[in-house]
């Protein structure tokens, strides 16, 4: 199954590839229900590209531990939706598998869900993202992201659909030399 999911986003990559403006990474920490009673708490680290102003996909992997005996490791594929350009909340979609790591066994499982978040920009290229998910098998998650933006001029050239002239001078000047 997850070589089927890692094939399905390669080749999900290579067809939007002339399409991405930019593309980011994450890391965070969360509290989430993979545990039998109470809560569980681990990180995330995550992976995307904004295939435009309103669409980004990627991968993630989240790792979290009750703090009695079981370990719970995700890998899921994303796919997020900006509804409102300038307030930047998002809805994601998830789908992956899980590990539980219980008593000395492991149980592998399917996972879905669906995320609600805000993307608050810090600055040019870093930012935070508060989130909160529900779905299967964790059944509720909450949690804060920090993050950093590669590309940032360029996405936010693509999204206006226009280069100021600052910067074709300065590419020019490289060109030439001058």
């Amino acid at each position: 199954m997850k070589h089927i999911l890692i094939i399905c986003l390669l080749l999900l990559i290579a067809g939007t590839v002339s399409a991405i403006d930019g593309a980011f990474f994450t890391i965070g920490g969360e509290v989430n229900g993979n545990t039998r009673e109470g809560f569980a708490a681990g990180g995330i680290f995550s992976i995307g590209f904004d295939i435009n102003r309103y669409f980004a996909m990627g991968i993630k992997k989240t790792y979290s531990y009750d703090f009695e005996e079981m370990t719970v490791m995700e890998d899921a594929v994303f796919f997020r939706y900006y509804p409102l350009e300038t307030f930047r909340l998002f809805i994601q979609a998830e789908l992956g598998t899980v590990i539980f790591f219980d008593e000395g066994k492991s149980s592998p499982s399917i996972m879905g869900g669906l995320a609600v978040g805000w993307h608050i920009p810090l600055g040019n290229n870093f930012y935070v993202e508060p989130i909160v998910r529900a779905g299967y098998p964790f059944l509720w998650s909450t949690g804060v992201m920090v993050g950093f933006r590669f590309n940032e001029k360029l996405a936010d050239n693509n999204k206006q659909g226009t280069v100021n002239s600052e910067q074709l001078a300065v590419n020019s000047e490289q060109v030439t030399g001058e």
